[in-house]
């Protein structure tokens, strides 16, 4: 890593269904980077990337819960929404955009090469189609200058606290 750090923002999703303490608020704040978290929204992630990027980060890690059983990093943002309401009901499944394509993720060509603890950890094509997708696809598009990345976070019953922290800490800066 270099001398100095590239300005990194972390965000992670705040309650939803019956997810009260959501893992990736939790990881997003101990990472110890500036960090901010966001509602389950469409509208609200819409309106996050309007007013708080004015002056995008150099690297923008999302971070959101999966029912997994491994740390994911998302390779891919898919250019869909589902069917499944956000927190406020809304939901309008079909494109995310008229462009049609979905986007690679920037971050991880580096990281890629890397091994990871045992079982903890594996890459996917696929990060859904609900606000995980969303949040990620929209960053790649809109912040085509940042490096973004997206990462599913199992639950801490799955694999603890520390352990998921860690690992995500030092999957960002062997991504650097």
């Amino acid at each position: 890593m270099n001398q100095t750090e590239p300005k990194i923002l972390v965000t992670g999703f705040g309650p939803f269904a019956a997810t009260d303490d959501n893992p990736s608020a939790v990881v997003a704040e101990l990472l110890g980077w500036p960090f901010a978290v966001l509602p389950v929204s469409y509208e609200e992630v819409d309106d996050w990337h309007e007013s708080n990027l004015q002056e995008p980060p150099e690297v923008l890690v999302h971070l959101g819960y999966a029912k997994r059983l491994r740390i994911t990093p998302e390779r891919v943002a898919k250019n869909q929404i589902g069917s499944s309401p956000d927190v406020h009901g809304f939901c309008k499944p079909g494109p995310i955009s008229g462009l049609g394509a979905d986007l690679v993720g920037n971050l991880w060509q580096v990281a890629l090469r890397r091994s990871f603890i045992e079982g903890i950890t594996e890459w996917s094509d696929d990060a859904g189609d609900y606000l995980c997708n969303y949040i990620y696809y929209q960053s790649l598009r809109r912040l085509p200058h940042c490096r973004v990345g997206f990462i599913h976070l199992p639950g801490f019953d799955v694999i603890p606290r520390e352990t998921t922290v860690t690992e995500i800490r030092n999957l960002i800066l062997q991504s650097l």
